[in-house]
């Protein structure tokens, strides 16, 4: 089987579509998922619907990086959806490696990829500097420790 339709019909988890490793189409249309608790291995699954459910945020999307043959995902009408408005494309192109070529119904250019990868090289220099900070704050307060301790130790020697 190369395409399989579970469109309405209450789906809450992808469990059990482990068994179809033919899959090239899979549209769970109008269903309940929430959670991405099952990534079933489908190593040929290049286009997947999942329209009008329920993925709450991109930590449920980026559950779907396993699929490596992955070309086309749907996530309009999901919660997700809403909360990231205009940037679901770049956020769904940086969780799953840049590597579809249809978001929702419209094709990928080469334009959302780079501004993808800009923003991610973005997050990349803010996570480095923050972490830099919190270094050099950590450094401030072990060498302010340190004074501390080495005051201390002079005035027991004086008395």
């Amino acid at each position: 089987m190369e395409n399989l339709s579970i469109n309405e019909n209450e789906v809450a988890s992808l469990a059990g579509i482990e068994h179809c490793p033919k899959l090239k189409k899979l549209s769970l249309e109008k269903n309940k998922l929430e959670k991405i608790d099952v990534v079933p291995k489908l190593p040929c699954l290049e286009e997947l619907n999942l329209t009008a459910n329920l993925i709450p945020n991109m930590e449920e999307v980026a559950k779907l990086a396993s699929l490596k043959n992955l070309k086309s995902l749907n996530l309009a009408e999901n919660p997700v959806a809403e909360e990231k408005g205009d940037d679901l494309k770049k956020e769904t192109l940086i969780v799953l490696d840049f590597k579809l070529k249809m978001f929702n119904g419209e094709e990928v250019t080469a334009d959302d990829i780079t501004e993808a990868k800009a923003l991610k090289e973005e997050r990349i220099e803010a996570e480095k500097a923050r972490l830099a900070e919190e270094e050099a704050a950590r450094k401030e307060a072990e060498a302010a420790a340190t004074k501390k301790r080495t005051q201390e130790l002079l005035r027991r020697e004086q008395d």
